[in-house]
């Protein structure tokens, strides 16, 4: 007795299809171009979100054969994600060598869905009457705390004193620099920092341990300032100056000024809110 054979069914990869698969979906996603400082394109950053836009993982495409600006691009990356975004538990980030080539493809999307016609986004004028709300409500409350007392809300700071806020590091109450006048303790106390050395100190040899890097900048904070240069893989120098604290996500961030063996000097920390980066000189 002859039995009928039966045809294996192909799998989606052996099928000539001519239209997306229907199970395909997109994935939010934010991009950014980075660049060296004379602003040339040096890698891009891919970060994935998902559907709460909570980022799930990065992707650094580095296309520069310079292993100097392999090393920048990926600080970039880390310091952006660090600067832009929140996460309870570290995100994945993973970087990918590309080369940049002249050759592309034109693609027609006159077949696909006409847009659909957007409504009035609503999200923006809650918020903003949101925040609208929270500053009147601070006003009332000042002007009733203060108001009978014919005191100012806040002391009047002394000519050339400024404080310094890390935007990096969420809305971060600093120190005033060494030399400043003195402000009231409640709003300089911060907690000792966990990752920073607690043995470096003004006129210290430090070095920024191995494997690491960091941005020194003309004043102390992750966006303060601008760049100088980078130290990096046990790289030495003399502390001159500070510190300066600031209050991270998750731990204190102590910023000393430096001065490097070729002469420049700028702000470094010592510390991120998960990892050590300067120690003394053995």
């Amino acid at each position: 007795m002859s039995t009928a054979s039966v045809e294996p069914t192909s799998t989606l990869s052996e099928i000539s299809r001519t239209s997306a698969h229907a199970d395909l979906q997109p994935i939010s996603a934010e991009y950014y171009n980075l660049t060296d400082a004379e602003g040339n394109p040096i890698a891009s950053l891919l970060v994935l979100m998902d559907r709460w836009q909570n980022p799930v993982r990065a992707e650094v495409h580095v296309y520069s054969p310079e292993p100097s600006e392999q090393d920048v691009a990926l600080r970039q990356a880390q310091l952006l994600l660090e600067d832009r975004y929140y996460s309870p538990e570290p995100i994945p980030l993973y970087v990918l060598y590309a080369a940049m080539i002249r050759d592309r493809v034109q693609v027609s999307l006159e077949n696909g869905p006409q847009p659909r016609p957007r409504g009035l986004n609503l999200r923006p004028i809650l918020a903003g009457m949101a925040i609208l709300v929270v500053l009147l409500l601070a006003a009332w409350y000042i002007s009733g705390r203060f108001g009978s007392n014919n005191q100012t809300a806040f002391p009047v700071e002394p000519a050339g004193v400024q404080t310094q806020a890390s935007s990096s590091e969420n809305l971060a109450a600093v120190t005033q620099a060494p030399g400043s006048a003195s402000q009231p303790a409640s709003n300089q106390e911060l907690p000792p920092s966990r990752n920073a050395h607690p043995g470096l100190a003004v006129g210290m040899r430090a070095k920024i341990l191995p494997g690491l890097s960091s941005s020194m900048r003309t004043e102390p904070g992750a966006n303060a300032g601008d760049i100088i240069d980078y130290v990096r893989d046990e790289q030495e120098m003399t502390i001159i100056d500070g510190p300066v604290l600031q209050r991270g996500k998750t731990d204190t961030i102590v910023w000393w000024k430096v001065r490097l063996d070729d002469g420049k000097e700028g702000w470094v920390p010592a510390n991120t809110s998960e990892l050590r980066l300067l120690v003394p000189v053995e």
